[in-house]
């Protein structure tokens, strides 16, 4: 699947009286998701292209993934749920300085060898991160006497997931869906659809879906996607939040979640907006 290539501005250069604004290096695709067996090695590809008027070098290195888990662990567990495994080691990168030209593209090429040893460990995914700095020459503005300038050089962090064959089947569904909100007072009433998707599985998960309200004349009164979410990893679930006014009456919602499996999850509800402006869901 075709990914929107990052394009990140970041100021590098600054002065008093003026900024300097430029566009770093554009990567795509801003992640890499790989799937192999454990003994042999896969390959993958990052494009870059500098956008710039003038010539740049770019330094690549491995590191650590450093994505923070936020979600809650599935209860009850008898695992409790851990960060990812490392493959960090597994990587080795074609270029460790890549000089591009004005208004060009080069080429990353990685070699991720997955020992043998994986086939060992329970686990199903393996993660690292690419990081490309960019170092390009870049005058100051003129400034007035004692001010100071500040330089940023522009990193990029390109996740990259290792995802072992056998054992990268979705495993994912909605754990919960509820409505709640709604304070004493003068309807239409802000109500607060929340759908928690659950990992089973060995891989993240990256859910796509839709909300669907209709009220009790079944108009539709609401139409709207989960919006992009984050990575769910194994053993983890993620609650996902929509806001919604309505006025007095009954609705019915329906959450469809497509977790990757042959055909999409499901789940409706039906709750009332009081009066008074209170959420009530029915029993």
């Amino acid at each position: 699947m075709k990914l929107t290539p990052i394009l990140l501005a970041l100021l590098v250069g600054t002065a008093l009286g003026g900024l300097d604004v430029a566009e770093a290096v554009e990567i795509d695709p801003p992640r890499l998701e790989v799937i192999g067996k454990p003994g042999q090695p896969v390959t993958a590809t990052l494009t870059l292209v500098n956008h710039q008027a003038q010539p740049i070098l770019v330094h690549t290195h491995t590191n650590p993934y450093r994505y923070l888990f936020t979600a809650h662990t599935i209860p009850p567990t008898d695992v409790a749920a851990q960060p990812l495994p490392s493959c960090q080691s597994w990587i080795t990168i074609n270029h460790e300085e890549l000089p591009l030209a004005a208004k060009t593209s080069g080429t990353l090429v990685l070699t991720i060898t997955i020992p043998k040893t994986a086939a060992e460990s329970p686990a199903g995914e393996y993660v690292a991160s690419v990081l490309v700095d960019e170092q390009v020459e870049r005058r100051a503005a003129a400034a007035p006497a004692g001010a100071s300038t500040l330089t940023i050089l522009p990193r990029i962090a390109i996740p990259v997931y290792v995802m072992l064959e056998g054992r990268n089947a979705p495993n994912g569904r909605i754990a919960a869906f509820t409505a709640s909100g709604g304070r004493p007072g003068t309807p239409p009433t802000v109500v607060r659809l929340l759908l928690t998707l659950a990992n089973d599985g060995r891989t993240h998960l990256r859910p796509t879906g839709t909300f669907l309200v209709t009220n009790a004349q079944q108009e539709v009164v609401y139409r709207g996607g989960v919006g992009r979410t984050g990575p769910i990893f194994p053993r983890f679930q993620e609650g996902i939040p929509v806001l919604i006014p309505l006025a007095a009456g009954r609705y019915r919602a329906v959450a469809t979640v497509d977790l990757g499996g042959p055909t999409p999850a499901q789940r409706e509800l039906a709750f009332t907006v009081t009066d008074h402006g209170q959420v009530e869901m029915a029993s």
